[in-house]
């Protein structure tokens, strides 16, 4: 499915115009029909003339602007449905990883303890910044597209403030192991959808122990990613709501690099309507279901970050590799 982006609205006051001028050629109309200069052929001809050109003149406008308005509610409703209701009526909360500055030694320290490995601690691959960039390239490509549907203001919080939080909003966590949020989703549905791991990077030339990820608890293949490509994941969990509120959803844009997470956060925020449409290929209900899918994009060792490069990975050019499964108590 090919992801088309809504055009610009059209200005109230120019919409209402040519609505008016429609408007104003329906009254000629029923004018002549009521009283019948249809047979006064001079007064029909003058009154036929100035409802002619109101009709062209409204219509040329108003029927393009009409269906995209129509094309956008559609878009709308499909967009409340794969996000809830909570994306759209309350505030969204971007969930980034908080670390701490502390001795120059292991400047890595963040709020979620990562396990240490044969005595070392394992440190997010392409990250050269104490604040990563593609962290926030993510976020950005995700406040974009989500203010196209709710005007209300985007909250930036750290996973230690919704460790222990009974968060009721629209959350997506940006990051993969260092985020702590990241690891509550994944085991919100005991880790069958996706799990986090620990150890050698898939390229020789990062030597430190780092973060992966794999889909499933009967640990789905995926094959090696390509030459100057990688992989990340995209992940839309459905956790319970409370009766009464509005229905909320959380995701993951998680990278293997950092880079990862930028084309995650650029595939989620562009190209939702694909994920989406998994729902109805595989038919899982919206309201239930967990879905996780890897995502390809390009990567290669020169630095090249290519964000808009990042596509559906599919298992023998057919079938899409993804993981559904479902958080308990969900129904």
């Amino acid at each position: 499915m090919k992801s088309v982006e809504p055009q610009s609205r059209m200005p109230t006051a120019k919409f209402g115009l040519y609505l008016i001028l429609l408007i104003l050629a329906l009254v000629l109309a029923v004018f002549i029909g009521v009283f019948g200069l249809i047979d006064k052929a001079r007064a029909a001809a003058t009154i036929i003339s100035i409802m002619t050109t109101l009709f062209i003149v409204s219509s040329v406008e108003l029927v393009p602007e009409l269906a995209r308005r129509l094309a956008e509610r559609s878009r709308a409703a499909k967009f409340a449905r794969f996000f809830g209701r909570a994306a759209v009526e309350g505030e969204v909360r971007l969930v980034f990883a908080h670390r701490q500055l502390r001795a120059l030694s292991d400047p890595w320290i963040t709020h979620y303890r990562v396990p240490e490995i044969e005595g070392s601690r394992p440190i997010p691959e392409g990250v050269n910044a104490w604040l990563a960039a593609q962290d926030i390239r993510a976020a950005v490509y995700l406040a974009n597209t989500f203010s196209k549907f709710n005007d209300r203001d985007f909250k930036i919080i750290h996973d230690k403030d919704i460790d222990s939080d009974d968060f009721d909003y629209c959350a997506v966590s940006i990051g993969l192991g260092f985020n702590g949020f990241t690891h509550r989703l994944a085991t919100l549905c005991a880790n069958r959808l996706f799990r986090i791991e620990w150890g050698d990077s898939i390229k020789a030339t990062f030597t430190e122990k780092t973060d992966n990820f794999e889909l499933g608890s009967d640990h789905v293949p995926i094959p090696p990613p390509p030459n100057g490509e990688d992989y990340c994941i995209v992940a839309r969990v459905v956790p319970t709501t409370a009766p009464g509120r509005p229905k909320r959803v959380c995701f993951v844009c998680a990278g293997r690099t950092a880079a990862g997470t930028a084309a995650a956060g650029f595939f989620l925020a562009n190209h939702w309507l694909k994920l989406l449409e998994l729902y109805d290929v595989h038919d899982k209900s919206l309201d239930t279901e967990s879905m996780a899918a890897v995502v390809r994009h390009v990567c290669d060792d020169s630095g090249a970050e290519l964000p808009s490069t990042a596509e559906l990975v599919c298992q023998d050019d057919k079938a899409v590799i993804c993981c559904w499964a479902r958080v308990p108590g969900v129904e």
